[in-house]
């Protein structure tokens, strides 16, 4: 992405999202064209309806007892420059989804299995999915 100034994305020989690589990868047009660009969690029934898309280096790790959603550490490991942390969702709107959160390593300590801790979604951060075309799939 970091030398191109458009992006094409094709399914099946059909251009499915053209646009600039910020944008492709901040507000994609479909589920398929947010994977492709990187990771991505996609969050069903946030609002009652759709797909919501929040990138996992946006989704913000607080300690419990903080502002934020609750969460339950599902695996948590070391990524040279980043810590990757799945969470999981126990109550509220996504219920039982897990959401991957990136940090940067030395700012982000080290969590257990099945600890209890808040997550924060900023609203600047999410993105609602277009339905995509049934013809794309």
């Amino acid at each position: 992405m970091s030398i191109s100034q458009r992006i094409a994305i094709l399914v099946r020989g059909r251009i499915v999202a053209y646009d600039t690589p910020e944008t492709l990868y901040r507000r994609p047009s479909c589920p398929y064209v947010a994977r492709v660009l990187g990771e991505a969690n996609l969050i069903e029934g946030l609002d009652g309806a759709g797909t919501w898309l929040i990138r996992p280096e946006a989704v913000r790790l607080e300690i419990e007892g903080s502002v934020g959603r609750e969460a339950i550490v599902r695996a948590s490991y070391f990524d040279g420059a980043d810590r990757v942390i799945d969470v999981q969702l126990p109550t509220g709107p996504g219920a039982g989804q897990t959401l991957r959160v990136r940090a940067r390593a030395e700012a982000t300590p080290t969590r257990s299995v099945d600890e209890r801790v808040r997550v924060e979604l900023p609203t600047a951060a999410l993105w609602r999915l277009p339905e995509p075309d049934p013809t794309w799939l």
